[in-house]
């Protein structure tokens, strides 16, 4: 069995431990040191990141702010497009095709009978607010003519027959006849006559029923982050009517 004996002095041996405890001491501060060191350098790196990305929003926000600015005319003239649509869109709902009505009427006429007055109307109000008509139906009223004429013939074959081929004209219906007293015209006895027809739905023009046709020959201005694009080719702009 072996035995040690520390020959040094006691005050000795007492600075040898307090030397080592702060050698021990100093040696953990420095651990702490270099880890709050390594902390703030990561922190800082993470800091200096955030700024990066916030300076990057901040300057993305500026250039949609501005590109915002930018295209705030076309969204107010895309707002007011559509506000016309709408409005053309409503008109067309009531809109009388009198070029197809008389287009039957003059093909429908017999050749022996001639027209000296006629007048149509349409009751339909634009912008009205009862729920419009809908094209073709012929059970609905949207308007009347009255229309006054003579035949080379008698009651019997002329107007009778001008009645029968009335209420064949497209948008015509229910036509009424009064016969008067024949006349001389050229030399020549005519029987003159005036009446009145209703118009009916099959009258109506129908067109953008289902709303306007979109406009694929207007091109509207893209915009980027660089500011507004070049303009479109001279063949894609509407050209000014004359």
């Amino acid at each position: 069995m072996t035995h040690q004996f520390n020959l040094l002095p006691a005050p000795y041996v007492e600075k040898m431990a307090e030397r080592h405890l702060a050698r021990v001491a100093g040696a953990a501060l420095l651990l702490v040191v270099a880890a709050l060191a390594m902390m703030s350098m990561a922190q800082t790196r993470q800091l200096g990141q955030a700024e990066r990305v916030r300076t990057k929003e901040q300057t993305r926000n500026t250039e949609l702010l501005a590109q915002l600015k930018r295209l705030a005319p076309v969204r107010q003239l895309t707002v007011e497009i559509g506000g016309r649509e709408r409005v053309l869109s409503a008109a067309m709902e009531t809109q009388v095709s009198w070029a197809a009505t008389l287009s039957s009427l003059s093909t429908t006429f017999p050749a022996d009978t001639a027209l000296t007055s006629f007048n149509a109307e349409s009751t339909l109000l634009a912008f009205g607010a009862v729920p419009p008509v809908k094209p073709g139906d012929g059970q609905r009223v949207v308007g009347s003519t009255s229309l006054k004429g003579y035949s080379v013939e008698s009651f019997t074959p002329g107007v009778e027959r001008l009645l029968q081929l009335l209420d064949g004209v497209t948008g015509l219906t229910q036509p009424r006849l009064q016969v008067g007293a024949v006349e001389l015209m050229d030399q020549l006895p005519v029987t003159v006559f005036d009446g009145t027809t209703f118009i009916d739905g099959s009258a109506l023009t129908g067109r953008f029923a289902d709303g306007l046709p979109p406009e694929k020959d207007v091109a509207l201005p893209r915009l980027g982050a660089g500011g507004p694009a070049a303009a479109a080719p001279a063949a894609n702009r509407p050209q000014a009517s004359k």
